[in-house]
């Protein structure tokens, strides 16, 4: 298993989405960071899962697909 390190940038971006998933998705507010976790998990065991993703500026970046929030999480595994 391998640690996960999240950018300054992506903690904010967390952050931010999350606030608005509480507040605006009162039916199912604790959706997206329970679907967060649980890819970061998978992540942290099989780093290959998500799917090669083209950058100019960061060569090696992966994404995988939050389903039921509709996000992705874009990563380099290391």
């Amino acid at each position: 298993m391998r640690n996960v390190i999240i950018a300054l940038h992506a903690e904010t971006q967390i952050i931010e989405v999350d606030r608005w998933w509480r507040e605006n998705r009162l039916a199912s507010p604790e959706l997206f960071s329970q679907e967060l976790a649980g890819v970061l998990s998978t992540i942290a065991i099989s780093p290959n899962v998500g799917t090669r993703y083209r950058s100019r500026s960061v060569p090696g970046v992966r994404r995988t697909l939050l389903r039921a929030t509709r996000h992705h999480v874009y990563y380099v595994a290391t």
